[in-house]
């Protein structure tokens, strides 16, 4: 049984996300799962060159040409769901042979779980940034095999990385905080084997983010431009106009952390939920390949950005996924020579906990995505048996589907 889990966890693992991910990508066909997205999709060119316009200005004008704008919504997220989960998968694949650190990290709520977890968080604009750091990092270690390493990373980094980066910036400003993971990144493969000309080449298109920043900046989508994109929209079916509104607000002018620390009970639950998960994380790749001052003053500079998303947003559940992706990341480049004497007899009641961790985080708990935990009464209950019951209550018209969900 064992040797047949060993041979087939990539397999088994793509099946679970597969499934239970084509299932929320049905429900999602008929049901709304985030409101607050799906207006935000609507944002588009028509008031000028706003934040957060490609993709609405992309679905419209499909609509327009007869493709239902639910089943692009429901299908674009569903897509970069996979895409997102094969890249985990294949990542683990590259780095880990044992299958306790792999099914580890699969069952982890804290990755792709997360947006199974709690349907809140699902179906948000991240999801694309995510996909590239996934996209970076296994193109990263696909590269370090090469013979020709910096050839072969010439080709994606200049022709898929940066216009991808880019891309990303138009979807959502969120994503504006994961490019110093990219820079990072690209330094930590070019630093050896690049002259300071080539490092000068690797860094200039970079400079590109800096007027797209400062446009946004000063040309954010106000309430007037809300009100002329909402105007402009033919089926306002399910459109909130206080939603679209309410994105108005340019995203460093907001300000949601006197709100979220009070009671400053809330800040310590999330600060619990964020070390609860952070912390096996971090054991497990320092058991593997201990941590340097390098790596620590690195995962500090990967990391430090995204919490300036604290201040400006109340959904710290979404901040913490997407740090735990990052920390996934860099730590999994930066393993060099993985230290397998940890699987030996002396380390057995280690391993035992370590097995009990995986399967509690898994079987009970989950990352609430938002918002005031004390406030909302959110507590981190939930994992597999909490998202089983709800299904069984599915299946047998248990739950009012209408008053949570809004129908297309």
């Amino acid at each position: 049984m064992l040797n047949i889990l060993n041979k087939n966890i990539n397999l088994i693992s793509f099946l679970f996300y597969f499934l239970i991910f084509t299932y929320v990508y049905i429900f999602s066909l008929n049901n709304i799962i985030n409101l607050w997205t799906f207006n935000e999709l609507h944002i588009n060119y028509s008031a000028g060159f706003l934040p957060r316009g490609l993709i609405g200005t992309i679905m419209l004008k499909l609509d327009s040409l007869g493709f239902e704008k639910r089943i692009f919504f429901s299908s674009l997220f569903y897509i970069f769901t996979i895409l997102n989960f094969l890249l985990f998968i294949n990542i683990l694949k590259i780095k880990f042979k044992n299958v306790l650190i792999f099914i580890f990290f699969v069952l982890n709520p804290s990755f792709i779980l997360f947006n199974f977890y709690d349907l809140g968080g699902y179906a948000r604009l991240e999801i694309f940034g995510i996909f590239s750091i996934l996209l970076h990092t296994y193109l990263a270690l696909i590269s370090d095999r090469q013979n020709e390493k910096i050839i072969f990373y010439n080709k994606y980094y200049f022709f898929l990385i940066i216009p991808i980066l880019i891309v990303n910036v138009l979807i959502h400003e969120v994503n504006f905080f994961l490019i110093p993971f990219h820079i990072i990144l690209t330094w930590l493969i070019i630093i050896k084997q690049t002259s300071t000309y080539e490092k000068i080449k690797y860094y200039f298109p970079y400079l590109i983010f800096i007027p797209i920043a400062l446009y946004f900046w000063i040309n954010p989508i106000t309430a007037e431009k809300a009100l002329l994109i909402l105007d402009q929209i033919e089926n306002k079916q399910n459109i909130n106009a206080s939603i679209i509104e309410s994105i108005g607000t340019p995203i460093l002018f907001r300000s949601e952390f006197s709100y979220m620390i009070n009671p400053l009970t809330n800040l310590f639950k999330y600060f619990f939920i964020f070390l609860f998960y952070l912390t096996p994380v971090l054991f497990v790749f320092h058991w593997l390949d201990r941590f340097t001052k390098q790596k620590i003053f690195l995962n500090i500079l990967v990391i430090l950005p995204l919490f300036l998303l604290f201040y400006i947003g109340r959904d710290w559940g979404r901040w913490i996924h997407i740090i735990l992706f990052v920390v996934f990341c860099i730590n999994i480049y930066l393993i060099n020579k993985q230290n397998y004497s940890i699987y030996n007899n002396k380390n057995k009641i280690l391993v035992l906990f370590f097995t009990m961790l995986i399967l509690f985080q898994f079987t009970f708990t989950r990352i609430p995505h938002c918002c005031n935990l004390v406030e909302k009464n959110i507590s981190i209950t939930g994992g597999i048996i909490s998202k089983v019951i709800v299904f069984n209550n599915l299946i047998n018209n248990k739950i009012d589907v209408k008053s949570r969900f809004k129908s297309f």
